[in-house]
């Protein structure tokens, strides 16, 4: 039996055994031959990992479950805790993507100081994170989902080996002939779809940051532009990730940036505005949204589900349900009533009904 004891003194002073768990590991030495203190910090008793596995730190089999803590420095990655635990019953049954998110069920359980005191980035190429947000999801994928809004979890896919990359390159045409050229160059290894796609997203973005309020792309891929114009159906998860983050791209290309924006990003993508302000408040708040298929919906109390809108699409709404077919131009809060009941809603949706309703001239003209 070999035990770990790096640091412990300057970890805890005054306490000689300040694992946690000490009572248990000398319970587990008593009756062994001999007991081993290694010296893991100089670092000669270490078998070192190959490069090209450093990514797969975390390994299910049919019943064992593994992960491994790592802390990324710049030298690389370090490892902090490794866990393992067997399946039991039930559990060996899972799907393999319950079996991926009840291994970070375990990780938040058995590491929960490190999951409170820093954010925790989980690499895996399963959509754990969408399928927890999904507003039709049941069972325990529910417990688990409220397990880990208390925790910063972020998804990331597992990146490949480190020196090896792909690129591209774009070219922005304005009206009036102006060329901009940009050189990308991907941090992992990418097929030639995703080398595609990664294109347009840099290419939609680049348009959005110049002012660009309609665009024209031209691509060589056939699958991608196929997927993007709804001719070709994206079934390969990763593939349509892309899809739905550049459908949320041009959404916004076209309208400009709206209230749910922000909410947009954060719940398919993870990102956050740069202020550190609005991105703790989107964060917080985005518990109470969902998206499904690149259509924001909000959590109500009255209603299951209420579907976001902005901008003129708000000011159709309330008109139609103050002066249209079943119109009977009540005041403004009974119309913020309404447009709850219709299945709708946007932040300023009171106010703008109280404004609407004071500005109707029939309303004016005909009241007491």
């Amino acid at each position: 039996m070999c035990v770990d004891f790096t640091d412990l003194n300057k970890a805890c002073p005054k306490d000689s055994y300040p694992l946690p768990s000490i009572d248990a590991l000398v319970d587990d030495a008593s009756g062994c031959k001999m007991l081993s203190f290694l010296d893991a910090f100089s670092g000669y008793n270490q078998i070192k990992m190959l490069p090209r596995d450093e990514s797969k730190t975390a390994f299910m089999t049919e019943t064992l479950s593994s992960y491994v803590l790592v802390q990324e420095q710049d030298q690389g990655q370090k490892p902090i805790y490794f866990v393992s635990k067997a399946l039991q019953g039930p559990e060996t049954r899972y799907q393999s993507l319950e079996k991926a998110a009840l291994a970070v069920v375990f990780s938040a359980r058995r590491l929960r100081h490190y999951f409170h005191s820093f954010t925790v980035v989980v690499m895996t190429n399963l959509p754990i994170q969408k399928v927890l947000q999904k507003p039709d999801v049941v069972g325990r994928m529910v417990r688990w989902a409220m397990e880990f809004s208390e925790f910063d979890i972020q998804y990331e896919p597992r990146g490949s080996i480190k020196g090896q990359g792909s690129g591209a390159g774009i070219v922005l045409e304005g009206p009036n002939g102006v060329l901009i050229k940009q050189a990308l160059r991907f941090a992992f290894k990418a097929s030639n779809n995703q080398v595609e796609y990664e294109a347009l997203i840099a290419g939609v973005l680049l348009a959005k940051e110049m002012g660009a309020q309609s665009l024209v792309v031209k691509s060589d891929s056939q699958l991608v532009t196929g997927q993007v114009t709804g001719e070709y159906h994206a079934k390969d998860p990763q593939m349509e990730a892309y899809l739905k983050y550049v459908q949320a791209q041009v959404c916004a290309l076209e309208e400009g940036d709206t209230w749910m924006t922000p909410y947009r990003r954060y719940i398919a993508y993870g990102i956050l505005p740069a202020e550190p302000g609005e991105g703790k408040r989107i964060k917080k708040n985005s518990v109470r949204y969902t998206l499904v298929d690149g259509v924001l919906f909000k959590h109500g109390f009255t209603h299951p589900i209420l579907t976001c809108v902005s901008g003129d699409e708000c000011t159709r709404i309330m008109s139609e349900l103050h002066e249209g077919i079943c119109g009977s131009h009540v005041g403004g809060k009974s119309l913020a009533s309404k447009v709850i009941h219709a299945g709708f809603y946007w932040p300023s949706m009171r106010e703008d009904c109280v404004r609407y309703a004071q500005r109707c001239t029939q309303c004016q003209m005909h009241a007491d």
